[in-house]
Protein backbone atom coordinates (compact mmCIF):
# COMPACT_ATOMS: atom_id res chain seq x y z
CA UNK A 1 0.00 0.00 0.00
CA UNK A 2 2.89 2.33 0.84
CA UNK A 3 4.46 1.73 -2.58
CA UNK A 4 1.18 2.68 -4.29
CA UNK A 5 0.93 5.94 -2.34
CA UNK A 6 4.59 6.77 -3.07
CA UNK A 7 4.06 6.04 -6.77
CA UNK A 8 1.01 8.31 -6.89
CA UNK A 9 2.93 11.08 -5.12
CA UNK A 10 5.81 10.84 -7.58
CA UNK A 11 3.39 10.82 -10.54
CA UNK A 12 1.61 13.88 -9.13
CA UNK A 13 4.92 15.70 -8.66
CA UNK A 14 6.03 14.91 -12.23
CA UNK A 15 2.67 16.02 -13.62
CA UNK A 16 2.78 19.28 -11.65
CA UNK A 17 6.36 19.97 -12.69
CA UNK A 18 5.51 19.28 -16.35
CA UNK A 19 2.52 21.62 -16.20
CA UNK A 20 4.51 24.45 -14.65
CA UNK A 21 7.31 23.93 -17.16
CA UNK A 22 4.91 23.97 -20.13
CA UNK A 23 3.23 27.14 -18.90
CA UNK A 24 6.59 28.82 -18.36
CA UNK A 25 7.84 27.77 -21.78
CA UNK A 26 4.63 28.96 -23.43
CA UNK A 27 4.82 32.31 -21.68
CA UNK A 28 8.43 32.86 -22.71
CA UNK A 29 7.70 31.77 -26.28
CA UNK A 30 4.69 34.07 -26.63
CA UNK A 31 6.38 37.11 -25.11
CA UNK A 32 9.39 36.80 -27.42
CA UNK A 33 9.25 39.56 -30.09
CA UNK A 34 10.52 37.27 -32.85
CA UNK A 35 7.86 34.67 -32.16
CA UNK A 36 5.17 37.34 -31.93
CA UNK A 37 6.10 38.58 -35.41
CA UNK A 38 6.01 35.01 -36.76
CA UNK A 39 2.56 34.45 -35.24
CA UNK A 40 1.26 37.76 -36.60
CA UNK A 41 2.60 36.98 -40.07
CA UNK A 42 1.04 33.53 -40.05
CA UNK A 43 -2.32 34.89 -38.86
CA UNK A 44 -2.32 37.65 -41.50
CA UNK A 45 -1.44 35.21 -44.29
CA UNK A 46 -4.21 32.82 -43.26
CA UNK A 47 -6.73 35.67 -43.03
CA UNK A 48 -5.73 36.89 -46.50
CA UNK A 49 -6.20 33.40 -47.94
CA UNK A 50 -9.60 33.11 -46.28
CA UNK A 51 -10.74 36.53 -47.48
CA UNK A 52 -9.52 35.83 -51.01
CA UNK A 53 -11.47 32.58 -51.11
CA UNK A 54 -14.61 34.18 -49.67
CA UNK A 55 -14.47 37.14 -52.05
CA UNK A 56 -14.01 35.00 -55.14
CA UNK A 57 -16.95 32.83 -54.06
CA UNK A 58 -19.24 35.74 -53.24
CA UNK A 59 -18.67 37.90 -56.33
CA UNK A 60 -21.13 36.90 -59.03
CA UNK A 61 -20.00 36.46 -62.59
CA UNK A 62 -20.95 39.12 -65.11
CA UNK A 63 -23.67 38.15 -67.55
CA UNK A 64 -22.94 37.91 -71.28
CA UNK A 65 -25.91 40.12 -72.15
CA UNK A 66 -28.35 42.31 -70.30
CA UNK A 67 -32.11 42.22 -70.20
CA UNK A 68 -34.61 44.58 -71.80
CA UNK A 69 -35.12 48.21 -70.90
CA UNK A 70 -37.36 48.96 -67.95
CA UNK A 71 -40.24 50.96 -69.34
CA UNK A 72 -41.49 52.71 -66.23
CA UNK A 73 -38.99 53.37 -63.49
CA UNK A 74 -41.58 55.34 -61.51
CA UNK A 75 -43.57 52.15 -60.91
CA UNK A 76 -40.58 50.55 -59.21
CA UNK A 77 -39.86 53.48 -56.90
CA UNK A 78 -41.45 53.68 -53.49
CA UNK A 79 -44.34 56.11 -53.37
CA UNK A 80 -43.18 59.25 -51.66
CA UNK A 81 -44.98 60.47 -48.55
CA UNK A 82 -46.89 63.74 -48.45
CA UNK A 83 -44.32 66.41 -49.46
CA UNK A 84 -45.74 68.92 -47.01
CA UNK A 85 -44.92 66.70 -44.07
CA UNK A 86 -47.12 65.54 -41.21
CA UNK A 87 -49.84 67.83 -39.91
CA UNK A 88 -50.41 68.07 -36.19
CA UNK A 89 -53.66 69.44 -34.75
CA UNK A 90 -53.35 72.84 -33.12
CA UNK A 91 -54.98 73.09 -29.71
Amino acid sequence: MRKLIDGLAIASFVLSLTTVGAIGFGYLALTNKTNQEKIKGYAINEAQKLLKNRLTESIPTLPDSTGGVIERISEMADPSPDPTGPRFPIK
